[in-house]
């Protein structure tokens, strides 16, 4: 999913997302920081923006909606409810488990506003701390690149599971790609 600012017909993705329910999406609360509970926020599929064959660009694109419906900032994790009929999609199979160093991950976003790209990389490490204000957040940092827009987007092991949500990249060191565990998400979705 791409979550788009609209001007006229034509999208900016701003952040991604991930389905986690045949109406929800997760993306990063820093995505959504200055909208309200209730708020909408209006997002794409790959098919509603790229003609079949996923090379030419639709124009106009037609939006669909979400409404912000919960948030937790300390762990940079936010869910999404489709209002309406939501699009026909895949639900991500989330693993809860903490993956090991060295497995193999992949992700997609809209690295600086280019969505569904694909990156594959490694788990570095695994750590608790390197969330804001130095919060002990379970972090799984990776190899796969990552740069702003790639926010909110998902982490998958090699079977295609959902491991993490994408929050964070350090430009002064290499692989330094920060996503938050899955962990946070689900006790959202649970609560």
């Amino acid at each position: 999913v791409a979550l788009v600012g609209m001007s006229g017909n034509e999208a900016h993705v701003y952040c991604s997302g991930v389905w986690v329910g045949p109406k929800v999406i997760a993306t990063a609360a820093h995505c959504v920081a200055d909208m309200e509970m209730g708020e909408m926020v209006s997002y794409l599929t790959k098919k509603d923006m790229y003609k079949p064959g996923g090379y030419e660009v639709l124009n106009p694109v037609v939006p669909w909606t979400a409404s912000l419906f919960s948030r937790d900032f300390d762990h940079d994790v936010a869910l999404l409810r489709t209002v309406g009929t939501a699009p026909g999609h895949l639900v991500a199979v989330i693993r809860k488990e903490v993956p090991r160093q060295g497995s193999q991950v992949h992700t997609l976003g809209a690295p600086l506003g280019i969505p569904w790209s694909y990156s594959r990389g490694d788990v570095a490490a695994v750590r608790y701390g390197m969330g804001p204000d130095d919060l002990d957040i379970l972090t799984v940092q990776v190899t796969a690149p990552i740069s702003p827009g790639n926010s909110g987007g998902g982490l998958f092991n090699d079977h295609g599971e959902l491991i993490g949500i994408c929050r964070a990249t350090y430009t002064r060191g290499q692989a330094m790609n920060l996503f938050t565990h899955i962990s946070y998400i689900s006790a959202l979705l649970e609560s």
